[in-house]
């Protein structure tokens, strides 16, 4: 397995991260982060026959996930499913970032603390989607996003952006009223603002499923 950059930053700085597989079946959560080794491979030990989220965390400041390739392709929106001996290839850039600030209010317009915000690409794949905290005043900044189109949404309870667009947003549909679409160009500054949903209409939407 290979941990690519294609913007030449050293094997130190890259070697901080780790990775992790989330299963998408309800048989299997997941796998424990493998960290990355100085030469930027790393060796997930054990990978299930199911469908499976690809995840990195630790990135440089300022670095996105750009790519990840299972064997030559993509994995697509809807996950990887694991073959033997197929290396998977994770490629990050600096190049071009895109930087998002988020506002987050209640349906009463006070801030909404600590709510959690997910970008859900809309003309990429599923590896770029992210997922931040917001602070105490409902604020958050995702610092560098891979350009392109998304799909913002804030909930009050936990969930991750990668994990829910490779299981399926189906159930959600409901909810997108509360959702802004924000386009982000290379190397951009933008800003929106969302209304969380709540934790009983989440359960509701998964509910009705």
């Amino acid at each position: 397995m290979l941990f690519r950059s294609v913007d030449g930053k050293s094997a130190p700085e890259l070697s901080a991260a780790s990775v992790q597989l989330t299963g998408l079946e309800r048989s299997w959560a997941m796998l424990l982060p493998v960290s990355v080794h100085d030469d930027l491979t790393f060796t997930l030990p054990a990978v299930p026959a199911t469908r499976c989220a690809v995840g990195v965390a630790g990135l440089p400041t300022g670095y996105y996930i750009k790519s990840v390739l299972y064997g030559r392709r993509e994995v697509p929106a809807g996950g990887l499913e694991a073959t033997a001996h197929t290396p998977l290839t994770i490629i990050v850039s600096a190049t071009g970032a895109a930087q998002l600030q988020v506002n987050v209010h209640d349906a009463a317009g006070r801030p909404a603390a600590f709510s959690i915000v997910t970008l859900f690409p809309l003309d990429r794949f599923a590896a770029t989607a992210q997922t931040g905290d917001a602070d105490e005043n409902g604020n958050l900044v995702f610092p560098a996003v891979r350009p392109g189109r998304y799909r913002a949404i804030a909930w009050e309870t936990v969930g991750s952006a990668r994990v829910l667009q490779s299981a399926g947003m189906r159930p959600f549909q409901t909810l997108l009223a509360k959702s802004e679409v924000v386009t982000l160009k290379r190397g951009s500054r933008s800003a929106t603002q969302l209304t969380m949903v709540s934790a009983e209409e989440k359960l509701n939407a998964l509910g009705a499923r």
